[in-house]
């Protein structure tokens, strides 16, 4: 079978390329869980201590490991699949303290940055021996004509009517006739 990538939808790689593939897609996966974990972590603390709400953590420590089959792991040399299994184990152990804690903020955030620490001295070294992880694109925004566009956006017209310039025996003459089509009944 010829390989051709622009016709196969998800992605399939070619074998020859798929323990590479699979190493950078580990080693991204790796690399985003650290980051999301570090980035999120306000926005976490903030929603546990008003809302008490798991759902933003789980979200965050989403992993694909477990779905790897193991033909999957065959690819990898042992060594790379016992330390991947070390951080993953240690995700799933966070998990598993956030699915069922009913501690405060303060001590949630202590066990939080205990795993973290943990999660990023396993997994940084992983991710450099695994062959890095995918850069991610930054988007970027000319900022100045996002701003200008939000603003034109709710720019009013000049000749809207005003305290100053409404004559007040007609705007109320206006008011009584729109009432009367909104409120048929009312006049009867």
């Amino acid at each position: 079978m010829n390989y051709d990538p622009f016709y196969q939808i998800p992605p399939i790689h070619p074998p020859e390329k798929r323990p590479q593939v699979l190493r950078q897609e580990i080693a991204s996966e790796i690399n985003r869980i650290i980051e999301d974990l570090k980035y999120r972590r306000p926005f976490l603390r903030d929603t546990w201590s008003r809302h008490r709400d798991r759902g933003p953590f789980l979200d965050t420590v989403v992993s694909r490991w477990r779905d790897l089959p193991a033909s999957d792991l065959l690819c990898l040399h042992s060594d790379l699949v016992l330390r991947a299994d070390a951080f993953f184990c240690t995700l799933l152990d966070f998990e598993m303290y956030i699915r069922f804690t009913e501690d405060m903020p303060e001590a949630l955030l202590t066990r939080f940055d205990r795993s973290l620490d943990r999660l990023k001295e396993l997994g940084e070294g992983l991710i450099d021996d695994l062959g890095g992880a995918q850069e991610i694109p930054l988007v970027e925004f000319e900022i100045d004509r996002v701003e200008s566009t939000l603003v034109n956006s709710f720019h009013r017209e000049k000749d809207l009517p005003t305290p100053e310039n409404v004559d007040a025996d007609a705007w109320a003459e206006e008011t009584r006739k729109r009432m009367a089509e909104l409120y048929v009944d009312a006049e009867a």
